[in-house]
């Protein structure tokens, strides 16, 4: 009730509508006469209730077989704005001539679980891999390393490849798990393309702890930098919060490497509404990954302070 008090008495919502082919032509028309300024409707295609889950449009008008009038469908937290747009598309003095009817959120529900996934590879980058490479170089151990025969691109090789094995391992627990106890029914192609996603997005985190613990100076300093970035992309990475969504921080968020994780994660294994194109985001992680092996290498120090 109280969210429907607070959408009457606001001024004019830009709202879209979508609208369903099953919607009789005479029914749109009348609905264009009564429309209240802010209200968009634009065709669309498929099932109201899948396309409100999929965050096509806030509402979606669809006319059932053998139902006198159509029926708005939206989800639980829109479902007040359903019922404002009822009552302004009838007549004055009457009862609303449209039912609303709540979708279940279905796979929206679950967009969280990528962003856990993501949040654990990054711990992994950040603190098993970053952390510890930046205490053995305060502690000394790294100087042993130029005693051997070896270049330090295979070094960091052998260490990258150790913390993948353990990104994967991470990845089909995780993802195997989540399908089996929150029933999601994933297809064996949608695990296998997920488990993929999270060890390609482990790989450019891994890249930024690495890079991280190879130049700071300070073991002391290094973990609060650590802890200031991991923080950062957590709340401010889509993990979270839909940050893509809002312009104030939707330009924070795009370059932080987290964002596009998530991004291709969520779209791979929920079919989730994409925040940047598949392109952008595989774009940005394979020049961040480059960038940051580049300052690993270029960068590296034997030696780290307390």
């Amino acid at each position: 009730m109280s969210s429907f008090t607070y959408y009457a008495n606001s001024g004019p919502l830009p709202i879209t509508m979508g609208s369903t082919g099953s919607v009789a032509p005479d029914v749109l028309k009348r609905i264009e006469q009564t429309r209240p300024p802010g209200l968009q409707i634009v065709p669309i295609s498929g099932s109201a209730a899948q396309n409100v889950r999929d965050g096509n449009a806030r509402l979606v008008l669809s006319q059932d077989a053998g139902a006198p009038t159509p029926t708005i469908y939206a989800l639980e937290q829109n479902k007040a704005i359903a019922e404002l747009v009822a009552v302004a598309l009838s007549a004055p003095g009457t009862p609303p001539a449209y039912a609303v009817r709540v979708a279940a959120d279905g796979a929206m529900s679950f967009a969280f679980l990528p962003g856990l996934l993501i949040m654990s590879l990054m711990n992994l980058a950040l603190f098993t891999t970053g952390a510890k490479l930046l205490s053995d170089r305060s502690k000394g151990t790294l100087r042993l390393f130029r005693l051997f025969p070896v270049p330090l691109y295979l070094i960091f090789s052998a260490e990258a490849t150790t913390k993948l094995l353990l990104a994967l391992g991470q990845s089909v627990l995780f993802v195997l798990l989540g399908d089996y106890l929150l029933g999601l029914k994933l297809s064996w192609p949608t695990i296998i393309a997920s488990i993929a996603v999270a060890c390609v997005s482990s790989l450019s985190l891994l890249s930024l702890g690495i890079a991280l613990g190879s130049n700071l100076r300070s073991y002391s300093s290094g973990i609060h930098l650590f802890t200031i970035l991991n923080l950062l992309m957590i709340f401010m990475g889509d993990l979270i919060f839909p940050n893509t969504h809002y312009p104030a921080t939707r330009l924070v968020a795009f370059f932080l490497p987290a964002t596009h994780c998530v991004n291709l994660l969520r779209q791979t294994m929920l079919d989730y509404p994409p925040s940047f194109s598949v392109a952008t985001s595989v774009a940005f992680l394979l020049l961040f990954t480059a960038v940051m092996a580049y300052w690993t290498l270029k960068g590296f120090r034997y030696t780290a302070e307390q």
